[in-house]
């Protein structure tokens, strides 16, 4: 998805991602300046995946029978760098402060949608969420979920 998002590859993001994912991350790429472009680098994971939640839920639709959702959410910690690039003219540089290497920990929501008993053809990467902690929970903050 990363790859395709700082290629700007839109096609494959419709293939990848939700619906509403995909909008708003094409919105963010008809957003950028005709002179930039992005470069994301997948290195190596860091650890193997854990899933840290699976669930599943039947979703009330009128009308129909047998329609349901199964999400699951997976850690994933991985090195990455993502660089910016910026071209004026003939000549490209590389936006300061972009390019560097880093650990990352990402937590990747996918969903599995079934209408009518049968499911939908694949998993589709619903967005991103931030990882709680128990004061979090205690203190009832909502953790944000990106999309």
């Amino acid at each position: 998805m990363w790859t395709a998002f700082a290629r700007g590859d839109l096609e494959k993001l419709k293939a990848l991602c939700t619906e509403g994912l995909y909008k708003d991350l094409s919105s963010r790429i008809k957003a950028r300046r005709h002179n930039e472009r992005f470069e994301w680098k997948y290195y190596n994971p860091i650890g193997r995946p854990r899933v840290v939640s699976n669930r599943a839920t039947s979703l009330p639709v009128p009308g129909l029978k047998e329609c349901g959702m199964r999400q699951v959410v997976v850690r994933l910690r991985s090195k990455q760098s993502l660089t910016k690039r910026r071209r004026s003219g003939k000549e490209e540089t590389i936006v300061p402060g972009t390019g560097e290497t880093k650990d990352i920990t990402e937590y990747l929501v996918v969903q599995l949608r079934m209408m009518k008993g049968k499911e939908a053809p694949g998993w589709k990467i619903w967005g991103t969420a931030n990882e709680s902690d128990v004061e979090d929970i205690v203190a009832g903050k909502k953790v944000p979920l990106t999309m």
